[in-house]
């Protein structure tokens, strides 16, 4: 029998997972007992150092390049911190338009797969469709058309950008505008971090990515 999805559920499934702004959006959910959180116009993008480096000779990988090597497939870390405390992880993978990831918070883990045919959660050791699907979007799409782009660091092969956003198009509440800092090495994603604002407190969101390696395609899971 198929479940109808909460709020929170929809939330985590609607970038497949792997979107830093969509772990800042549903932090409070999954069992989370942190507050949701609201992008603030104007909060400090990240705490990451920015080093001047030499002069570069050739220009700047995009962050579009470095999606675009992702197509294939690859995976990912994400840890939400609260002031100090780590409120929400997720780790998994995703491989062309299918996720398979599991959300740590409040104590509790949930797993979740998404594939062309269907979206499932794991409750009570079972896997349940989810009656009312999100819409499949690439994880990484939001990502795609920043507002502004900036190169705040090159060094060697690492690459550090800033990309500015509408909160709206990453799916966070409360208006005004977000600040995405990218950090590249040479062409490849290797993570993405910002900061917003809950209750006076910083929430910092970072996503490691890797490369997918030998993994097995991800299937609809079977009942039980």
């Amino acid at each position: 029998m198929a479940a109808e999805p909460t709020p929170s559920t929809t939330r985590w499934l609607r970038f497949g997972g792997a979107t830093v702004a969509l772990v800042l959006a549903a932090c409070g959910g999954a069992g989370s007992s942190a507050p949701s959180p609201s992008a603030t116009p104007g909060a400090a993008p990240t705490t990451i150092a920015v080093a001047p480096g030499p002069e570069a000779t050739q220009p700047a990988p995009t962050l579009e390049e470095a999606i675009a090597g992702m197509s294939g497939g690859y995976r990912f870390d994400t840890t939400v911190t609260v002031g100090e405390e780590v409120t929400t992880t997720m780790t998994g993978r995703v491989i062309e338009d299918a996720s398979a990831f599991t959300v740590a918070a409040g104590g509790a883990e949930i797993d979740y797969v998404i594939t062309a045919a269907g979206q499932w959660v794991r409750e009570n050791d079972e896997w349940v469709l989810l009656a009312e699907a999100a819409p499949l979007v690439s994880p990484l799409e939001p990502l795609l058309e920043p507002i502004a782009s900036e190169v705040v660091e090159r060094q060697g092969r690492r690459t550090v950008l800033e990309l500015t956003y509408p909160a709206a198009a990453l799916q966070l509440p409360g208006g005004g505008e977000v600040t995405v800092v990218a950090e590249l090495s040479e062409t490849r994603l290797v993570a993405l971090q910002f900061t917003a604002t809950v209750e006076g407190e910083a929430l910092v969101t970072r996503t490691e990515f890797m490369p997918l390696g030998d993994a097995d395609p991800i299937t609809a899971p079977t009942a039980g």
